[in-house]
């Protein structure tokens, strides 16, 4: 099921980005092969990152970063957050992250609403980058690669 969502995602963005490359000659607001071809691996990378957080409403894998965020935050009201509200209620919080990061995906790959949803998913990465700031195994650098 989610091979064929990532394959119809890619049909479509396939085929807008040949039609928006084939628009008029200016060259300023048409983009390029490049910037589509970007948006669309970065749309992939979210897509794959949403797989591991399936089967909804909460798998054990996100509800092991959960508690491993809620031990290594950065902040005190983070790591309450992430305690008292969002751990209890992993149920509603499971389909609302693959909710987010399949948004992320979608407008990616489908090039739609790319620098609002690009807003939105460095303040996702940020979160979890001040989850995971003191977790030894994490490479710090990973979230600064992300963010960007």
């Amino acid at each position: 099921m989610i091979l064929a969502l990532f394959w119809v995602l890619t049909i479509a963005a396939i085929g807008d980005g040949r039609a928006k490359l084939a628009e008029g000659s200016d060259a300023t607001h048409r983009p390029s092969s490049g910037c589509l071809g970007r948006q669309g691996l970065i749309g992939s990378l979210w897509l794959r990152g949403m797989l591991w957080k399936l089967p909804l409403p909460a798998s054990d894998g996100l509800q092991y970063w959960i508690e491993q965020e809620s031990t290594n935050v950065a902040f005190e009201f983070h790591r309450t957050f992430l305690k008292d509200v969002v751990r209890p209620h992993m149920t509603i919080f499971g389909p609302l992250v693959v909710l987010a990061e399949l948004v992320f995906a979608g407008s990616m790959i489908l090039g739609l609403a790319v620098r609002f949803a690009g807003v939105l998913a460095v303040s996702y990465r940020v979160q979890l980058w001040l989850g995971l700031y003191g977790n030894a195994s994490e490479w710090p650098w990973t979230y600064d690669e992300l963010i960007s």
